[in-house]
Order: structure tokens, then sequence, then C-alpha cells
């Protein structure tokens, strides 16, 4: 097996956390799990998330798609939360059937833990959770 540099290519949300990608043979598209910004230019002085620039928000874990792994297609959230504090990060994602399962590092409310969106535990790797995620019949949210 040879490869060869194609090019250089945009990934979005990767400027922020890890993804996960992988290819689906029946739909013969590439998969990422990846964050996205709902507002990148945000001043987040003055909240808990300072520490932080403003494209780093990791409260929003999306779904993307491609035939190529250079042009991606948003095809919705993964998961999501209104509060910048809670965040869902380095995701994993297998294959089930017709359903895409993922497990995410998350920072979420805890029943163990009253102070979960303190400004203490508001880094995101200080994580407090695993999450499980099921998103139905993946494929159909492709736009093609």
């Amino acid at each position: 097996l040879e490869a060869r540099f194609e090019r250089y290519a945009f990934d979005p949300g990767l400027g922020c956390t890890h993804c996960s990608l992988l290819y689906d043979a029946p739909s013969r598209l590439y998969w990422m799990a990846s964050n996205v910004n709902r507002n990148s230019t945000r001043d987040l002085t003055g909240t808990a998330m300072t520490h932080l620039r403003g494209g780093q928000e990791r409260s929003n874990l999306a779904l993307f798609y491609s035939r190529n792994c250079a042009d991606w297609f948003m095809a919705g959230l993964i998961a999501y939360s209104p509060d910048w504090v809670h965040s869902f990060h380095y995701p994993h994602f297998i294959i089930d059937g017709d359903d895409l399962l993922a497990i995410v590092r998350s920072h979420v409310e805890s029943p163990l833990n009253e102070h979960t969106v303190s400004s203490n535990t508001a880094g995101h790797h200080n994580s407090t959770a695993e999450t499980f995620h099921r998103v139905r019949q993946f494929r159909s949210r492709a736009n093609l």
C-alpha cells in the first residue's frame, strides 16, 4: 500500500478538539464527529470559560460526512448543551447496523457532584463522565 500527500484540507472543529473519523462502505462516505462553534468570535471575558478562546467551544458535538475527506457537510448534532461550561469531546464511534454509536468524554451535571458547573471544574479536561449517544438511521442524515 502506497500513500502520497494530496493537499491540506479544512476539517470543521479540529481547532478545538480531537475528532473521530470512519469510512462507511454502504454509504460510500466518511463520517466524522467533531465540535463546532456557535460563535467563534465570542468574548468569554468574565465567564467561567475565560481561559478559552471563542474558537474552543466544546458544547456542540456535530456529525459530518464527506465523499473525499476534504469537503465536509454537517449532518446534525450528536450532543448539545446551551451552557458553555458543559462539554462533549474526544468522541469515538462505531457503526451498529443503521445506527451510529458514540462514546464521548463529557463534562455534564452529575448527581454525585453538586458543584459540576463551578469555575473550578469548568476546564474541559476535568470531565465528569463518559456519555453514550445513538444516532439512529445516521445514513439518512446525508443530504446527497
